[in-house]
This record gives C-alpha cells, sequence and structure tokens, in this order.
C-alpha cells in the first residue's frame, strides 16, 4: 500500500498533502482494527488479511449496487430499442 500511495503521491511539498496522507494511513489503519481484535502481545498482526477483510466488508455491497443499477439501465435501453421481449418480465409500462 506505501507504494501505491505514498508520501510522493500526495504531494510531499505542501501542507495539505502531508495531512492527507496522514489522514487516509489513520483512516486504513482505523479500519483494519474494526474488522479483528490485536493479536497477542510479541505476535505481529496479518495486515493484508485485515485489508482484504475491510475491502470485503466495505467494497462488496458498494460493487454489487453499482452492477445492479448498471443492469437496471441496460434493460431499460434493451426495452426501448425493442430488443427484450415481455416474456422476459419486462412489461411496456416499465420505462
Amino acid at each position: 500500500m506505501k507504494q501505491r500511495y505514498g508520501l510522493g503521491q500526495f504531494g510531499q511539498k505542501s501542507p495539505a498533502g502531508v495531512y492527507c496522507f496522514l489522514l487516509l494511513s489513520l483512516l486504513a489503519f482505523l479500519l483494519s482494527q474494526l474488522m479483528e481484535p490485536l493479536p497477542p502481545a510479541g505476535a505481529v498482526p496479518d495486515w493484508g488479511r485485515r485489508a482484504e477483510a475491510a475491502a470485503v466488508l466495505l467494497l462488496l455491497p458498494i460493487l454489487r449496487l453499482k452492477l445492479l443499477l448498471k443492469q437496471e439501465r441496460l434493460k431499460r435501453m434493451a426495452w426501448e430499442l425493442g430488443v427484450v421481449s415481455e416474456a422476459a418480465g419486462l412489461g411496456p409500462g416499465y420505462a
């Protein structure tokens, strides 16, 4: 993650860029802490697993919603073009 969103990507010569980097780093840390508790003292947490759990929990519902919206838009477009018949579950009152 440091390589993709390093300090250089946020304009490290400006204070706003540094603040943005620190804020995003803190947010990523807090999200990973919410996924599972810290391991016992002396053990190293698996940050990759925690990041994956946060992505699954937060991003998958958003992606699912975007796909459903795109599907609805394509159904409407197909209905307007006359490609979809009433047997497909779309009646004349759909649009």
